[in-house]
């Protein structure tokens, strides 16, 4: 499936364009997982806090694709534009977050489902002292890392460490890349742009997944699937012999 191929080239134009100011660097995320994992009731108070990222009063972009062409994914590597998890850089930073993934084995009747499997794994991703607080919008992550963990040497490089293995145990995800943003609002939001196009393509997919009659043309996503090969594959699989089903012209 090449529903986001598009848009992983714009991401990578994102990580590739120098900002003053900003210091862009890569990290590997190939090793192990190498902090322990979260139990059922480690939550990080307020006063434990060690730094917020995408806070209620921040920025925050959060999102995945996906596509099978494994040329367009780094395998193993991490982007992080602005700074690590650094008390001195605040307690509190706008935060993006983008899983860039190779994976196979995709078409019309599976993709829904495994996109909603690879949509949970940020859920079941929870390293000890880094809660999850609240995802409140399908493109926004709220984190509250520790000051305990923050003293231990936790960091985003941790945290995509633990995000990749998750992602790998999906028997149909190749690869994985991971893109951080701390820089700042400004760059968040210039993230968030490229992540509402994501999105609009997300659902309709959705929208797709939950129809029982089609009407395509009183659907907002018409142009959309008529312009983007992977969703009238889908479109016309889905439609194809259903009674009721209102056919395109």
């Amino acid at each position: 499936m090449h529903l986001f191929d598009e848009i992983i080239r714009d991401i990578r134009d994102f990580m590739d364009t120098p900002r003053a100011g900003d210091p862009v660097r890569r990290f590997s995320i190939d090793l192990p997982p190498n902090w322990p994992p979260a139990g059922p009731r480690d939550i990080v108070l307020k006063a434990d806090l060690g730094v917020e990222l995408g806070g209620p009063s921040s920025e925050s972009a959060a999102f995945l694709v996906w596509t099978g062409d494994p040329m367009l994914v780094q395998d193993g590597r991490m982007t992080l534009i602005g700074p690590d998890l650094d008390p001195a850089a605040g307690p509190e930073l706008s935060f993006g977050k983008v899983m860039l993934l190779a994976a196979r084995d995709f078409d019309e009747e599976n993709s829904y489902d495994r996109f909603r499997r690879m949509s949970q794994v940020r859920f079941d991703v929870s390293p000890k002292g880094c809660m999850m607080r609240a995802v409140g919008q399908a493109m926004r992550e709220w984190r509250r890392v520790s000051r305990e963990a923050l003293e231990r040497g936790f960091s985003l490089v941790v945290l995509g460490r633990a995000l990749a293995s998750a992602y790998r145990a999906l028997g149909f995800v190749e690869k994985v890349e991971i893109l951080f943003v701390t820089a700042g609002p400004e760059a968040v939001r210039g993230l968030a742009d490229i992540g509402r196009r994501a999105q609009i393509r997300l659902d309709a997919l959705t929208r797709m997944a939950g129809e029982l009659i089609f009407d395509c043309r009183a659907c907002e996503y018409k142009d959309l699937c008529d312009q983007v090969d992977d969703l009238k594959a889908m479109r016309r699989k889905r439609m194809g012999g259903r009674p009721g089903v209102v056919k395109m012209p």
